[in-house]
């Protein structure tokens, strides 16, 4: 009957979610197992830790941890972790540009004040340095990184260069509508939206 139903979907739905917590603790459980004692993650057991890599997981376990608060305690520890990585490495990286005279910021390091931006942290020495790179020369980056330094201008109260780059972003779409808006593939070269922090 249809009480017998519902218990027996209510029941599936319990059991689907007990399978999710036990696939999250799984997991979480491997990161922390991964995560080397710099703080940062490598791409296979024994490997040094990799800067990218580490990203990549930093950006995921800040939304998961946004999403998902139950499993914030969880994730914190090694967020902490990552993030002190990360920052020490922005020191290194940031000694290498100063020493090349740099006008421009790499992409990867884009990508590094994105999370910072992210995860609430107070910029460093080094990420001061970095941001007064990006202000510079935002406009030139392909249109990812456009986008990301648009939202780490905006998280920095750099609300006039955020809106530059915002209108350089739309130049490259086109509205229609059936579609909406959209980037136009005449308008736009592949190497402008490719992922260039690798």
């Amino acid at each position: 009957n249809r009480a017998d139903n519902e218990r027996e979907q209510l029941k599936s739905l319990l059991q689907d979610d007990l399978t999710l917590d036990l696939r999250q603790s799984s997991l979480i459980d491997r990161l922390k197992t991964m995560q080397t004692s710099e703080g940062g993650w490598q791409w296979f057991p024994g490997m040094p830790h990799n800067t990218c890599v580490t990203m990549e997981i930093v950006e995921t376990l800040l939304r998961t941890s946004r999403q998902c608060p139950a499993v914030k305690a969880d994730i914190s520890p090694l967020l902490k972790r990552a993030l002190t990585y990360l920052n020490n490495m922005a020191d290194k990286e940031m000694a290498q540009l100063k020493k090349q005279k740099a006008k421009s910021l790499p992409s990867l390091w884009i990508h590094y004040l994105y999370i910072s931006s992210m995860s609430g942290q107070s910029l460093t020495p080094a990420g001061k340095y970095m941001l007064s790179l990006l202000q510079k020369n935002a406009l030139q980056d392909n249109l990812y990184d456009k986008s990301l330094a648009a939202c780490v201008l905006h998280a920095n109260k750099r609300d006039t260069e955020s809106a530059d780059i915002i209108k350089s972003l739309m130049e490259h779409t086109v509205t229609r509508p059936d579609m909406g808006r959209y980037f136009d593939g005449k308008k736009v070269k592949i190497d402008d939206v490719k992922n260039k922090r690798h």
